[in-house]
Formats: C-alpha cells, sequence, structure tokens
C-alpha cells in the first residue's frame, strides 16, 4: 500500500523508480487525491490499483484478495525462465546458478521479459518500464539494450532466446 504524500518523497515517484527497476510487487495506492487525470497517470506509471480517501475498509480488503488473486507469476520475487533466474528484490541475475553481472538498466529489460516469457513485449512497453519521462533516450537506445542482454545471455549458456519481432517488439521464450 503507497500513499502518494510521503513526508520524504512523492509516492509517484518511489513507484516508478520500483517498476523501472522491475519490481513487480503490487501497489495499492491509498490517497486522498481524486483527480481522474492524477489516477490515470498513477496507473499508466505502474500502480496496479488506486483507492481514494476516505474508503471503507472493507473495500480495502477486498481490492487486497483482488491483488492477490492475480497469477503467482506476476507476484513472485523470483523469476525464471529455463535455466535463467532474476531474483527481483536484490536484482541477482543467474543462469545455471551462476551469477552474472549485469548493468541496472539491462537487469530491468531481462525483468519484464522474464514477467511476459513466451509473448509478445511491445516495444513501447519496455521502454516506459526502463526509461523515466525525465530520461534522454537516442532512437536505438532500447535496441542496444536488448541487444547487450541478449549477448550476455548467449555467453552465458542461457537456454532461453530473446528475439526480436521486427516493428513489434521482443519475445524472450525457451529454446526448442
Amino acid at each position: 500500500m503507497l500513499d502518494l504524500t510521503l513526508p520524504d518523497g512523492d509516492g509517484r515517484a518511489l513507484l516508478r523508480a520500483l517498476r523501472r527497476r522491475g519490481e513487480g510487487v503490487p501497489v495499492l495506492v491509498a490517497t486522498a487525491r481524486s483527480d481522474l487525470l492524477q489516477r490515470v497517470n498513477t496507473l499508466d506509471e505502474g500502480a496496479d490499483d488506486y483507492l481514494v480517501k476516505p474508503f471503507s475498509p472493507d473495500e480495502l480488503l477486498a481490492r487486497v484478495r483482488a491483488l492477490l488473486r492475480r497469477p503467482r507469476l506476476a507476484l513472485d520475487t523470483v523469476l525464471t525462465s529455463g535455466n535463467v533466474a532474476l531474483d527481483t528484490a536484490s536484482m541477482a541475475v543467474s543462469i545455471d546458478g551462476a551469477p552474472v553481472e549485469m548493468p541496472r538498466r539491462e537487469v530491468s529489460v531481462l525483468a519484464v521479459l522474464l514477467r511476459e516469457q513466451g509473448r509478445l513485449v511491445p516495444r513501447r512497453a519496455l521502454e516506459d518500464a526502463i526509461y523515466s519521462l525525465d530520461d534522454e533516450v537516442t532512437p536505438n537506445a532500447l535496441e542496444a539494450a536488448v541487444s547487450r542482454v541478449r549477448r550476455r545471455l548467449e555467453q552465458q549458456g542461457a537456454s532461453v532466446a530473446l528475439t526480436a519481432m521486427r516493428g513489434l517488439g521482443y519475445i524472450l521464450a525457451e529454446r526448442t
């Protein structure tokens, strides 16, 4: 549960930082801010639900139960595919149990792809997950980050393949 008005900072900034790092922990925003645009932007930035104060304790509990019913993959702190594992709490990547050094942005790319393994991840979804609105992003920055992730996985003997679907996005799936 996250309030947008924190004593030491902005709750939306904290939410964006969590999502940029690939953190999949469910976030229920509870705040007095009821403006429609505020709600839409907060949900687009990664909140899983938004509750305006004052609210009923019964409604809060129902929303928490709904979040916990979501597929386990979306809530796991360790994401895996084949022999690749990513601990989203520590942002540690391993292949066959051996640690793999990766810069944070590459880990964020891998986290998004692991959460959606076997499915097409649109380019825009990856960009939104790894770059903030303030980041200066060159046109080929995402392709470069994905290429580095692909190279690291191949060099370390990963049993997954990262495939580009030209003009659409990327798919991470186990090799066949």
